[in-house]
């Protein structure tokens, strides 16, 4: 509801401190193994676990354009809990350049 309640200019702060995890995915491939991150809220044994693929559906690629989101998640095992599909770099930054920021493919 919070990406459909968000309207151009808005500005969304998401927190998440606790535990987090990695979980089997479906195969790739019959010989490759595919995980993703997970957190584990406090009802996690009643309604499941929140993976990083339903958040990026759910919440981040259904965001309209001009909301700014900032989500901090603090929990092991999350390094790239928000699925995002963009990489962020400061690699080779002299100092004077602004960091770059491409499609992760």
């Amino acid at each position: 509801q919070l990406a459909e309640k968000s309207q151009p200019g808005d500005a969304v702060f998401v927190l998440f401190t606790g535990h987090g995890c990695r979980a089997l995915d479906s195969r790739v491939d019959s010989e490759s193994e595919s995980y993703d991150e997970v957190i584990l809220p406090l009802d996690f044994e009643r309604k499941g676990v929140i993976r990083d693929t339903l958040l990026f559906k759910t919440f981040l690629a259904p965001m309209k354009k001009g909301v700014l989101v900032t989500c901090i998640i603090d929990a092991c095992h999350t390094g790239v809990m928000m699925d995002l599909p963009y990489l962020w770099t400061t690699k080779a930054d002299k100092g004077d350049a602004a960091p770059k920021m491409s499609l992760n493919n």
